[in-house]
């Protein structure tokens, strides 16, 4: 059985996340979206923020649930990257619905929820 691999990281909000980054790196929210698959590829998108950037969207007595979240300390790709690639490697065989929905518990997968 093949191994699922990340092929692809790509942000609608940043353009290339290897080379380009949010304006302040340590107060902010992207998404980052990971082609992930074994033959062809889909997306899980990780809504990649700080502590700053979540102080200050979440005020007294309101909360934000933290699904879909890799909270990190400053912008950094690399890191980013190596995060999303041990999730990716820890991901269990078995048939691809099987593993897309382990993914899922990670990144918005693009057919959560959906029959196929």
């Amino acid at each position: 059985m093949a191994k699922v691999e990340l092929h692809y990281l790509f942000s609608p909000d940043l353009g290339d996340p290897e080379t380009d980054s949010p304006l302040d790196p340590t107060n902010f929210m992207v998404r980052i979206q990971a082609l992930i698959g074994i033959e062809g590829n889909d997306t899980f998108v990780f809504y990649v923020c700080t502590p700053q950037y979540l102080a200050g969207i979440v005020g007294e007595g309101e909360y934000l649930l933290g699904r879909h979240y890799l909270v990190v300390a400053r912008y950094d790709y690399n890191l980013i990257h190596r995060v999303i690639e041990e999730i990716v490697a820890k991901t269990p065989d078995g048939e691809w619905k099987t593993q897309a929905n382990y993914l899922a518990r990670y990144g918005e997968w693009e057919y959560e929820g959906s029959e196929i």
